[in-house]
């Protein structure tokens, strides 16, 4: 009698034992399973227009009618050259994204701008040297879809990275590589594999709306 009680006590911890390892097991290969889940699509290319280049509207290009560049009324703000017919391109970006699970995904954006002006010399009130600055940037992209469809996705994205603007002033060549951000809180795309979208974005590429044209494989 003792040793049949004491061979089920065996048994009963054994079992839980084994209960406690493989209970945690089976819900972390489920988890695992549900987020590497095979999708209809893991990556997506898309080709992107943005409408207002961050580069041409704050502070490269302060404008003839603008008297408060730069808030602090110092000689260098208002004596500063100051610009007309301030011209850009929309914002060219480029944009692939892999798919970690069905709501997340990762990516990488390239964008490309360009912004010139006429400058004019506020002191002497004559003409000044034309500046222009061609800007690339590189940011590396976190995703997180709210609503995935069939043919509907809204989302929001956050891209950090680096830019590089390169160009000239008068004789004075411009040069320089600088912090590169964008958030887009809400953004749409419809379509299964070939798609159209428009994003609503801020940052220090663009600023504004960016619509979009892809294809997911």
């Amino acid at each position: 009698m003792f040793m049949n009680t004491f061979a089920f006590s065996r048994f009963r911890i054994r079992l839980v034992l084994a209960l406690g390892i493989l209970l945690p097991g089976s819900g972390f290969l489920a988890a695992q399973t549900r987020f590497g889940a095979e999708l209809p699509f893991r990556q997506e290319i898309s080709f992107g227009v943005g409408t207002l280049p961050f580069v041409s509207s704050f502070g490269e290009f302060p404008l003839l009618d603008n008297q408060n560049v730069g808030g602090m009324g110092d000689l260098y703000d208002v004596y500063r050259t100051r610009y007309t017919d301030v011209s850009f391109l929309p914002v060219l970006s480029l944009n692939y994204r892999y798919a970690l699970a069905e709501r997340i995904s990762i990516g990488v954006n390239l964008s490309a701008t360009r912004a010139w002006g006429k400058g004019y010399n506020v002191v002497s009130g004559t003409d000044a040297a034309k500046k222009e600055i061609t800007a690339f940037y590189l940011m590396p992209q976190f995703r997180y879809d709210y609503l995935v469809s069939r043919n509907w996705h809204l989302f929001g994205h956050v891209d950090l990275g680096a830019g590089y603007w390169t160009g000239q002033e008068d004789a004075e060549k411009i040069s320089k590589v600088l912090f590169a951000g964008e958030l887009v809180p809400i953004g749409a795309t419809f379509g299964r594999r070939f798609f159209g979208g428009a994003e609503l974005v801020v940052g220090t590429v663009t600023y504004g709306f960016r619509g979009s044209i892809g294809y997911r494989f």
